[in-house]
Parts: structure tokens; sequence; C-alpha cells
């Protein structure tokens, strides 16, 4: 969040940032939003915005199917509903690649054409796609997903810094050729900053 934030006002486009902090609220960045609670966005939030790029919510594999439930899928259906209610245009939602079985040659199958994955998170993010792929055509609102795979940066942060820890106690080669998909952080805000201008 903070790096499309950083790249939409680099390219000065006003932002209104919806944070899950108080004290960046109080310091007049943004809006207060509690994502784990089972009420509506403030009112007026979304009012004369022209598009949503929605990056929050739980990632990795350590949360709650419950925990998942409410801010990934439930959370986010709320935000889509109120953007629409506005008369939002455009609703970016950043999903994962994990929503794509292994042996997918095409990732950009819409969610209700693939299999529900079984690991909680990956079933997290495909149920939101299907959600708001529903509430968005309801709505008339225009819906981009985004599925990176693992994501990098210059700062190496979650699996790839706990591989990172291990590689340095005990040295191990890596397979010449892998499973995963990696993404650049910096190429990742691009492209969703892109998909936000091109409504």
């Amino acid at each position: 969040g903070r790096a499309v934030k950083t790249a939409l006002e680099q390219q000065r486009l006003p932002v209104r940032l919806v944070m899950r902090s108080g004290s960046d609220v109080r310091s007049g960045h943004g809006m207060h939003y509690d994502m784990s609670q089972p009420y509506a966005p403030p009112h007026g939030l979304f009012d004369s915005v022209s598009c949503v790029i929605h990056c929050a919510g739980l990632a990795h594999r350590q949360a709650s199917v419950a925990a998942y439930r409410a801010i990934n899928i439930e959370a986010a259906g709320r935000l889509a509903e109120a953007a629409a209610e506005s008369g939002v245009p455009h609703f970016i939602y950043l999903s994962s690649l994990n929503v794509v079985p292994t042996g997918i040659l095409s990732a950009d199958e819409p969610a209700d054409s693939l299999p529900q994955p079984s690991e909680p998170y990956a079933a997290s993010k495909w149920q939101t796609e299907k959600a708001l792929q529903q509430i968005c055509a309801a709505r008339q609102m225009a819906l981009t997903i985004v599925r990176p795979g693992l994501v990098y940066d210059t700062e190496l942060t979650a699996n790839l810094a706990t591989l990172e820890r291990l590689i340095r106690w005990c040295p191990v080669s890596l397979p010449a050729v892998g499973a995963r998909s990696m993404v650049s952080r910096q190429d990742l805000v691009t492209l969703l900053v892109a998909c936000a201008l091109n409504q």
C-alpha cells in the first residue's frame, strides 16, 4: 500500500487512504477502517473517488479460516459495495497467483472456472474474487483482478526473509528450476497504477 501511495503521489494524483492505524488518521493522511470488524466503511469514504486499489488483507498461511473470511472475503465485499454505492467506476483487487492451480497454462481464467484451492489463504482469495465479480457485475462497476506471484523487493520480507536466514546458517543449493513465479514490488506497483489510470 505504501509503495502504491508513493507512486500515485509521484504522478501528482490525489490519494485517499484507508488505514488500520488510528495514529495515521490523526496525522491527516486518511480515514480509519478496521477490516476485522463487521461494520460498513465510514460514510463518504469513496465520495469523488475514481478508482479503488484494494491491496490490504491477510497474507501468507498463518491466519485462521475465520480471520481469512472476515478480512479477506467479507471486508473486501463491504469495500466494493461501499465503492459502488458512491459511484466509483473502477475497483482493483490485489489477489494471488495461488488462486490458479499448478499446471494451468493461463493465469487469467476467472475464479468461477477454477477449482477452489484447498489451502485456506488461497481459498480466501478465490472466494473474494468470485464475490467481487458478482458485486461489480450487479453494480456495473469495472473490476480488475491482479494475481501476482511471490513479491520481492530490495528488503526481503516474509518467506524470502526466512529463506535468507536459513541459507545463512545452513548453506544449501537451490534448484535450478523452480515452480514459483516472482515479481518485483516496483513492477507490481507500476502495473497497479497503470490499471488505475486506464479505466
